[in-house]
């Protein structure tokens, strides 16, 4: 993938589908914009995600994270009262991190797409993994040495759990699993150290030095995004905002670099 992000129009014809499929192959962000918000969304994005490769079912339990013998196709990350203690339920700014972390699967990409709009903030953020092992390499090699050879358990419930390093580069592409608040307790101390130092990176250099692309969603648009190569987090908001999370792996031909 040669392209950090790029922007791509709706058009109601023939080919537009194949078009859209070589820009997620080739694009680690994709907005898709010019989608009828009137039109079933739910509807329209089956056929296309369809249409695009093979539906990941992506819905879980949001506590425990077990996604049970027959997970619903979408998972809704909506604001609710009585859950914000949970970030897929919350208003607050969720730091950067990758949806699959600590799950028992992996897939090639995931998307967000858009019901409703908060009327005050509320985007998705964005950081290439390509800058930030730039970053890391450039400024803080001996930290970046520790996090491409240290094994880090996440975990979620009973049933959800991956170790991998933080930070990898393998045949030239950037390999990203990450997520703070998933960092299992059966890590060693130095570990969650580690852990704990990588997150104060990402919030105080990469969120407050600005070094993150906004996204902010209108209804029927659509941001797909290659979750093992990029982090993402959200803005904080005001008002309703309801976007679909899905997740799916291509089917026509083998992802290159796949690992």
């Amino acid at each position: 993938m040669s392209t950090f992000f790029k922007t791509i129009v709706w058009r109601d014809e023939s080919g537009f589908v194949d078009e859209l499929e070589q820009v997620l192959r080739d694009t680690r962000v994709v907005h898709l914009t010019g989608v009828d918000p009137t039109r079933d969304l739910d509807a329209f994005y089956s056929k296309l995600t369809d249409e695009l490769g093979r539906i990941i079912p992506a819905d879980e339990d949001v506590a425990t994270g077990d996604r049970g013998n027959e997970p619903a196709r979408w998972t809704d990350i909506r604001y609710d009262a009585d859950q914000a203690t949970y970030f897929r339920h919350s208003s607050t700014q969720q730091p950067l991190h990758t949806d699959t972390a600590y799950t028992s699967y992996d897939n090639d990409v995931n998307f967000f797409f858009c019901r409703t709009r908060a009327e005050l903030g509320g985007a998705t953020t964005f950081i290439d993994g390509e800058e930030v092992y730039r970053i890391l390499h450039k400024y803080e090699p001996e930290f970046l040495t520790e996090l491409e050879s240290t094994v880090v358990i996440f975990d979620k419930g009973t049933t959800e759990r991956k170790a991998k390093p933080v930070i990898q580069k393998q045949n030239g592409e950037i390999w990203l699993n990450w997520n703070y608040f998933r960092v299992s307790k059966d890590n060693s101390s130095t570990t969650r150290e580690l852990c704990d130092r990588f997150h104060q990176f990402l919030e105080d250099k990469i969120v407050k030095g600005g070094l993150i692309t906004p996204v902010t969603l209108s209804p029927g648009e659509c941001v797909f995004f290659h979750d093992k190569h990029i982090l993402h987090g959200r803005n904080a908001f005001f008002g309703e905002r309801v976007l679909i999370k899905g997740a799916l792996d291509f089917r026509k031909e083998e992802v290159p670099g796949q690992v």
